[in-house]
């Protein structure tokens, strides 16, 4: 059976490395990038089977880079990581930031 070859990308060194070596021990090929442009390199020649883009760098770039994969992949697994709970990450993206009341004195 070929071994599953995963694409992760962090930004973060010591998290991304903790995060190879732990998918690495469970008997999967990781290719480990610090960025996205690099990320982009390392699909384009080592076609992985599964896609890990860190949640905490830019959202912007790695929405982008997920698109452009998924243009070339419809099919590949592509999952965002982050190392905040489920509360955070909504609270901070989704929630609506709180609204300053207008200062009312004359």
């Amino acid at each position: 059976m070929k071994g599953v070859t995963i694409l992760l990308a962090e930004d973060n060194l010591v998290l991304g490395l903790f995060v190879k070596r732990v998918l690495q021990q469970a008997g999967y090929r990781v290719w480990f990038c610090s960025n996205t442009t690099e990320a982009w390199q390392y699909y384009a020649d080592k076609n992985p089977d599964l896609v890990l883009l860190d949640n905490n760098q830019s959202v912007r770039t790695n929405l982008l880079l997920a698109h452009r994969i998924r243009q070339d992949n419809k099919l590949i697994p592509i999952l965002f990581l982050s190392g905040k709970t489920y509360e955070e990450e909504v609270f901070e993206n989704i929630w609506p930031k709180e609204i300053e009341p207008a200062n009312t004195e004359a």
